[in-house]
């Protein structure tokens, strides 16, 4: 099997885990994430840990938010950290992220994230936030999730 075919099947196996919730399915993720630096689609990896909703992921995404891993591996962390909004340590550094991380793009989905569990804190939040977000994108997503919830 070639390179580029093994790394298809490869995919599609982990998706299918993924898809059925299958119990090692968080084990194979994350072996091939902290394995594989060169995985194509890393970042699928991370997505498909927020979908699987397994709490062991946590400590994996609040990781892959460093500033040291690809904006699209920061995209999808945010995004999937949402899964887990209710934890206090994922909710933190979701809050972190909406006021620290210089990309936009990362910002908006710590945003979104955090709207997942639209406490009465995480309102204020995201309130107080919208009145000092520079970025017009984000304060768009910022008042448009206000609004919805």
């Amino acid at each position: 099997i070639d390179r580029a075919r093994d790394q298809l099947l490869r995919g599609k196996s982990l998706s299918e885990l993924v898809r059925r919730k299958e119990e090692k399915a968080y084990d194979a993720l994350k072996m091939v994430y902290e394995a594989e630096r060169d995985y194509p689609g890393r970042y699928n990896l991370v997505h498909s840990m927020g979908v699987l909703g397994d709490r062991r992921a946590i400590p994996t995404l609040l990781s892959a938010l460093r500033y040291e891993q690809a904006l699209e591996i920061r995209c999808h962390a945010a995004s999937a950290l949402g899964e887990f909004a209710d934890d206090a340590e994922a909710r933190n550094m979701l809050m972190y992220i909406a006021q620290q991380e210089p990309d936009a793009q990362v910002r908006r989905n710590a945003v979104i994230a955090l709207s997942k569990r639209m406490t009465d804190d995480n309102r204020r939040f995201l309130e107080s936030l919208s009145q000092t977000e520079k970025h017009a994108e984000v304060r768009m997503a910022i008042d448009h999730l206000l609004q919805q919830r």
